[in-house]
């Protein structure tokens, strides 16, 4: 059952719960309480003044980071008191819960553990007139449709740029954040997040030779020099990349069409150019090729998560090997991929090594983008490559990790899990 108590204080080194005599007399059994990720035992006391009054020892009010004078929806239920908290997440329709239900289940519920009710909603179901929305929650399970007041914190998991820039999506999104604080609300502008990295002394040797919007010229200079990539700004998931090499007095172009690789081969730069990139390349940079390592010629980067904690601290929450199980010469595309860990790949001292440094290196950069980032971040997604020499090379920051590692898969369900932890937690830090 839940109820709307305001929390008052008292002096008292005990860890005591008093409540009203009428939710004592029905709530005898309880013997913990919560407030997200605080968890303690208490005595459960009663009182009869105050119907709407629940009065807690000063010193378990301050392990439970709990505020005075502030009216709190309780939920009581067989031997736990838990303070209740509403997290949104903004999707693009039912269709992205039923391509990731397994993740989503695993987050609803992870959500219940630390008192949270979760909402999975897209632009059309907000109601601002009403200050409510109607989505879905995972309950008994299943998902079901429900309505609820606007949550104050919300996740957004909209899954690519071009639904992000919807028009009607943005005009919500927007108002939205005059209800809401919406934690990573947008997709990154690649060239401003490179910018960045070269500006830290932390990433800036790990960063490949990049050009920003090259001419013509700059490019035929490049490809009769080395191998290199044309990248969007605005890309995501390996989509619209291109490979660009000479080949025995050809010029090739490589890149991957509904989930193919395809290679075309002109005998002039002018036609590769004319035919792939005949408006310019506005939006879009160069970059070197780095000869990544590989297993049987299949080409590994490395994965890397970082999330947010209640104290808005970043801990590194997953490290995992990415292999494509086909030969390619594109970097971190999103298809047909699979996962390992580190000492999968390398000797217990050379993973320890490496994941050593990754931590190090994502840490200080998560840092580094939040302090010039307009909005709230929670979480990060970093994309290494590494080479024969063992060195690593930083592609890509994302701001919206992909989750086709965890869906259906066991092998990190722990540390999905934990990210799924740390998402509520980072959600409990700004709804405080």
């Amino acid at each position: 059952m839940r109820y709307q108590l305001q929390v008052k204080s008292y002096p008292n080194q005990k860890h005591r719960i008093i409540v009203p005599y009428a939710i004592y007399h029905q709530h005898k059994s309880i013997r913990k309480i919560q407030n997200g990720p605080y968890l303690s035992t208490c005595e459960w006391l009663s009182h009869n003044k105050d119907t709407s009054i629940i009065y807690i020892s000063s010193s378990l009010l301050q392990q439970l980071q709990l505020t005075v004078e502030q009216t709190y929806t309780i939920s009581l239920s067989n031997y736990l008191c838990s303070i209740v908290y509403q997290l949104g997440i903004f999707i693009a329709n039912m269709g992205q819960i039923d391509r990731y239900s397994d993740s989503f289940q695993t987050l609803v519920e992870t959500g219940h553990t630390f008192g949270f009710d979760t909402i999975l909603f897209h632009y059309k179901d907000l109601d601002f007139h009403h200050h409510t929305v109607t989505g879905y929650t995972y309950t008994n399970n299943t998902w079901s449709k429900i309505s609820s007041p606007i949550p104050p914190v919300v996740y957004n998991r909209l899954p690519n740029r071009k639904i992000e820039a919807h028009p009607s999506v943005q005009q919500q999104k927007e108002h939205l954040k005059t209800y809401s604080i919406i934690f990573n609300p947008d997709f990154f502008n690649k060239w401003n997040v490179f910018r960045l990295c070269m500006q830290s002394s932390t990433s800036r040797y790990l960063l490949p030779h990049t050009i920003f919007q090259p001419s013509q010229n700059t490019v035929l200079e490049w490809i009769e020099r080395t191998p290199c990539y044309i990248k969007p700004i605005h890309g995501s998931k390996g989509k619209d990349i291109y490979y660009l090499e000479k080949i025995d007095h050809h010029y090739a172009i490589t890149y991957t069409q509904i989930g193919e690789q395809v290679t075309n081969k002109y005998s002039t730069f002018e036609e590769l150019f004319t035919n792939h990139f005949d408006e310019g390349l506005q939006g879009y940079v160069i970059q070197e090729a780095i000869p990544l390592l590989a297993n049987d010629q299949k080409k590994i980067d490395i994965r890397v998560h970082t999330n947010k904690d209640e104290h808005n601290n970043w801990h590194t929450s997953i490290i995992y090997i990415h292999q494509e199980d086909q030969v390619s010469i594109l970097t971190h595309a999103s298809y047909s991929a699979d996962v390992y860990h580190l000492d999968d790949y390398f000797s217990a001292k050379e993973a320890e090594s490496i994941q050593n440094k990754l931590n190090a290196i994502v840490l200080s950069l998560s840092n580094h983008l939040e302090q010039h980032y307009k909005g709230q971040l929670g979480e990060l997604a970093f994309d290494f490559g590494i080479d024969n020499e063992k060195k690593l090379w930083l592609f890509e920051i994302n701001a919206k990790p992909g989750w086709f590692v965890f869906e259906g898969s066991t092998l990190f369900y722990k540390e999905y899990k934990e990210i799924c932890q740390y998402l509520y937690r980072y959600a409990f830090y700004l709804a405080k």
